[in-house]
């Protein structure tokens, strides 16, 4: 055992352009400068991600949330914590937030984000909200830096039901969009607005980063085992041990949602029978049988292609930290390799790559004390303080 934790710890290979901003990160976040040293007994990526799952510690934030709706008829469920501990509620009829029973104002919540450094807003991945673990520990780190931290659940994630036929893919940037705008109107002139995405939320919101270019009002961001190249991803997928071990609990996760919403959904009239997409036993099927009719694609192909994010990296304007690990076991690895990811910093000087040996997917638990905070957690924690110290500015990279 103790052989095998030895050799899974190795330095993070970290790849970027030779420009002032990136070429300092190492010196602002330590954690890339040292080896990352995974659980002693979660060296194997398949025990590290259901550790992660079924192990690590929820913090159950006492979160409060405020429903955002959009122009189609859609309700989007935003979910706040503010370092101060102090909690709200955002009530859009009247515009008036409620504290732990009491009214605050929207100028006494701006006050609240003031007295932060910025606001974090956080994507989950895949059938997860803000009650998942990883987006848990994330933020009571964050908090304890003194972040206020928002999570946007996707359509129909959260417990909110979906109001419209309108569902939440891979490629659907559009609440995204509205969400960043809404949050950036709160914050005060020199504050940032940091953007992170786990799994499916990081292909999320590094499309829409590569969509936006500079119109973006996010002025860092963050991705986790992001499977930017959702073919590849998806084809992994189908192997006989990721059907048998994980593909399963995905496809279960999103007939959970299905079901949850089923009735918008079936309103649409655009979907098969309903025992044909219970029947799905893969991500890949449920695509075909759900997202492709319902987003006017002609295949899974089709979707997959415009759902990655990877075609759209040359055109993300602001600094962009994509962490991953080598033994992903959903994405299966880096979705680029290090002659991509190399080619892709020298097109593209905003990007930043940090590559693990190991770490799994949504992993990266740490030592013994494992449990809380993950590595990537204190890398997020260490970059973000580097954004404050370069000072807020779209064009960090050139400084």
């Amino acid at each position: 055992i103790a052989l095998h934790w030895c050799s899974t710890v190795s330095k993070p290979l970290i790849i970027h352009a030779n420009v002032p901003f990136m070429a300092s990160i190492q010196a602002h976040c330590p954690a890339l400068a040292r080896p990352y040293l995974p659980p002693p007994l979660l060296g194997n990526p398949h025990l590290m991600c259901m550790a992660a799952v079924a192990l690590r510690r929820n913090p159950q934030l006492p979160l409060r949330r405020q429903l955002l709706s959009t122009s189609d008829g859609g309700l989007i469920a935003l979910d706040w914590v503010f370092p101060t501990s102090t909690l709200y509620r955002c009530v859009p009829a009247d515009g008036v937030c409620t504290t732990n029973g009491a009214e605050v104002s929207v100028s006494e919540t701006k006050a609240r984000i003031t007295s932060s450094k910025g606001v974090v807003l956080l994507l989950h991945g895949l059938s997860g909200s803000s009650s998942s673990k990883y987006l848990q520990n994330t933020m009571e780190l964050l908090l304890k830096e003194q972040w206020t931290c928002v999570v946007m659940n996707a359509r129909g994630c959260g417990g909110l039901t979906l109001k419209t036929g309108q569902m939440f893919s891979a490629a659907w940037t559009e609440d995204v969009r509205l969400t960043t705008k809404v949050v950036a109107a709160l914050l005060n002139d020199g504050q940032p607005l940091i953007a992170m995405g786990y799994s499916l939320g990081g292909n999320i919101l590094t499309k829409y980063l590569g969509e936006e270019g500079e119109a973006t009002p996010v002025s860092a961001a963050v991705t986790v085992s992001n499977p930017m190249n959702l073919m590849k991803a998806s084809v992994h997928m189908e192997r006989w041990l990721q059907r048998t071990l994980y593909s399963r609990h995905l496809v279960a996760g999103l007939l959970g949602y299905f079901r949850f919403n089923q009735e918008p959904l079936l309103a649409t009239g655009r979907l098969g029978p309903l025992h044909e997409i219970e029947a799905a036993k893969s991500v890949m099927e449920f695509d075909s049988k759900v997202v492709v009719p319902l987003f006017g694609y002609r295949d899974n192909t089709h979707y997959y292609e415009d759902g990655s994010s990877a075609r759209l990296l040359h055109n993300v304007a602001v600094p962009l930290m994509i962490i991953d690990a080598a033994d992903d076991i959903i994405t299966g690895g880096p979705m680029c390799n290090i002659k991509d990811a190399t080619a892709a910093v020298d097109a593209n000087p905003n990007l930043l790559f940090v590559l693990t040996a190991t770490g799994s997917h949504v992993g990266h638990l740490e030592g013994l004390a494992w449990r809380g905070a993950a590595w990537s957690d204190r890398v997020v924690a260490q970059y973000l303080d580097h954004v404050l110290h370069v000072g807020p500015s779209s064009k960090w990279v050139n400084r």
